[in-house]
């Protein structure tokens, strides 16, 4: 009668409070049940448990989650575990960074939904590690970063050998005119000394662009017997500049009895110039 048909209604609440568990603990999410009064875990099952290193799901009771999350984080998680426009937010994939007891970093994907739990509201919060997603978009955008930053290096290194080029003709002017002057008997000695200086420094600047075209040309990679000193000096000589406006001293100890090197002289400059470039950065910033 009355009884056992009390037991049969006891009976099927046992069985759907066991179901609602096995369905709870067999997600493949990690789902926890938040009281949203005091922001603390009343309830969470074993991938949860898993994703933030807990031993077990029980340990996770009465844990702030916010105590987890990314402190840049923190308040957006906050807003959306009060939030009360429902079904608004349900729809809605929420993306942020926590971090477990041992103190990886991990990135959630998670959707939220207003439930009562025990006779109170709370908010249930599924989520998924989707850290492996994160870092490969990253690695993605760094390779797109580089591709761009190399598309931008080619476009100046093509200019600033198209300026290099045009600057041959004046320089070889200069050079012919210097010299013309120089050989002329009604010179005195104070203009043929600043005769001397414009032609000295016209050479250098002629150094400096064909250094500048070498290092600018596509070149195959090719080995020959060179001097490691010329292309120090060579590679040197395309960053004086920068190291002047910079305020950095540069001196030079080479070896003069260095002996001759079986190598390719463009691709020991990239070297050697990129060596320079990353002292001058590192300098620099260490005097900011």
């Amino acid at each position: 009668g009355r009884r056992s048909e009390r037991r049969r209604m006891e009976e099927a609440l046992r069985q759907s409070e066991h179901n609602y568990r096995v369905r709870f603990e067999s997600m493949i999410d990690g789902m926890v049940v938040i009281d949203t009064e005091t922001m603390r875990i009343v309830l969470a099952n074993d991938n949860s448990a898993r994703t933030y290193g807990f031993d077990t799901a029980a340990e996770m009771s009465g844990v702030c989650l916010l105590d987890y999350i990314h402190p840049e984080d923190r308040d957006r998680v906050a807003t959306i575990l009060m939030d009360d426009m429902v079904e608004e937010s349900a729809r809605r994939i929420h993306e942020f960074r926590t971090f477990t007891t041992d103190g990886r970093a991990l990135w959630l994907s998670a959707i939220t939904a207003k439930i009562e739990y025990q006779g109170k509201v709370a908010r249930l919060l599924s989520f998924r590690d989707i850290t492996d997603r994160k870092r490969a978009e990253e690695e993605r955008k760094k390779m797109e970063q580089q591709l761009q930053f190399a598309g931008r290096l080619a476009a100046v290194g093509e200019l600033a050998a198209g300026v290099a080029h045009e600057l041959n003709n004046p320089l070889a002017a200069v050079l012919m005119y210097a010299q013309l002057l120089k050989s002329r008997s009604d010179i005195d000695e104070s203009m043929a000394g600043d005769i001397d200086i414009v032609h000295r420094e016209a050479e250098r600047a002629t150094r400096i662009t064909s250094s500048l075209l070498s290092f600018a040309r596509r070149h195959r990679p090719e080995k020959s017997l060179i001097s490691l000193n010329e292309v120090v000096a060579k590679s040197v000589e395309l960053n004086a500049y920068q190291m002047r406006i910079e305020n950095i001293e540069l001196e030079m100890n080479l070896d003069p009895d260095l002996p001759m090197t079986m190598a390719d002289f463009h691709q020991w400059q990239q070297v050697f110039v990129n060596i320079i470039n990353n002292s001058e950065q590192a300098m620099s910033q260490a005097h900011d």
